[in-house]
């Protein structure tokens, strides 16, 4: 039986938080987000998974860069906790725009030299805090340095689809992370509109 596609192109997806990164997300980057791994969620294909259907999701990945594959059958049905959000006032045109630019980026490798700037800056910012007396703890997401590069994580991948589609998510100069996206929700910039195996996933 067909399930009745109802995530538009441009919608973005994500995991639960795992391993380092994960940690780092819950624990010392502002606002905390149990959240980890961001993509977006593109064209629907009914022929699939015995003919109920999945979506095409652009995504970049540690072992290829960016890359596409299936929401429901390489997450879903796999049991990771899932949650899928719209972008707040974009139009349908926007969504289509912001899945084919990214696709326009499908040679990129993996960013694996950000995720040090990102401990670096931590670092920074717990150096800061040490000259103002302070015992070091967790920091916000704009304290963290940033310059956009060619190779992209998860989190950039999906946002550099909107902001080259002109509706960006996250603020320019800003690097965006799983704390990024959960301001975003914040500021009602994001929309949760559905959730899948919540709180039970990997």
């Amino acid at each position: 039986m067909r399930e009745a596609p109802h995530l538009k192109q441009g919608y973005m997806f994500s995991t639960k938080g795992r391993g380092i990164a994960g940690w780092l997300s819950r624990n010392l980057i502002l606002p905390r987000s149990p959240r980890h791994h961001f993509g977006l969620v593109c064209d629907f294909v009914d022929w699939e998974r015995d003919g109920k259907g999945d979506y095409i999701v652009r995504e970049s990945i540690g072992s290829k860069g960016v890359a596409e594959g299936r929401l429901f059958a390489d997450y879903i049905d796999r049991g990771y906790d899932i949650e899928v959000y719209e972008v707040v006032g974009a139009t349908e045109l926007e969504g289509r725009m912001a899945c084919t630019e990214l696709s326009s980026m499908g040679r990129r490798k993996y960013d694996y030299a950000l995720w040090l700037k990102i401990a670096l800056g931590v670092i920074t910012c717990w150096l800061r805090q040490i000259r103002r007396l302070e015992l070091p703890g967790a920091v916000w997401f704009w304290e963290i340095p940033y310059t956009r590069d060619v190779p992209l994580i998860c989190t950039e991948a999906a946002a550099e689809g909107w902001r080259r589609a002109g509706k960006p998510i996250i603020p320019e100069g800003v690097c965006p992370l799983p704390a990024s996206f959960e301001q975003a929700r914040r500021e009602e910039v994001l929309n949760v509109v559905a959730k899948y195996n919540h709180g039970y996933g990997r």
